[in-house]
């Protein structure tokens, strides 16, 4: 393999990756959202359970953030 096919190879394979890893996340947020434990995010999702717990937290900011008190 030449030089820049190796880089065109490692680039591809940096944003598949990258692409994996935002769709676990997006994945995860809507599990959370929607009440699963934690544990069970993480084992299904295969995301360390330090970032499902930062993820509960945003879901957690973003629902406090929508809610809107009506009178």
């Amino acid at each position: 393999m030449t030089k820049v096919g190796r880089i065109i190879y490692e680039e591809t394979v940096a944003a598949v990756n990258t692409a994996v890893d935002n769709k676990s996340r997006d994945i995860a947020m809507n599990f959370i959202a929607d009440g699963t434990s934690l544990d069970v995010v993480s084992r299904n999702t295969g995301l360390d359970m330090s970032v499902v717990q930062d993820l509960a937290r945003q879901v957690s900011e973003q629902k406090s953030e929508s809610t809107v008190v009506t009178v």
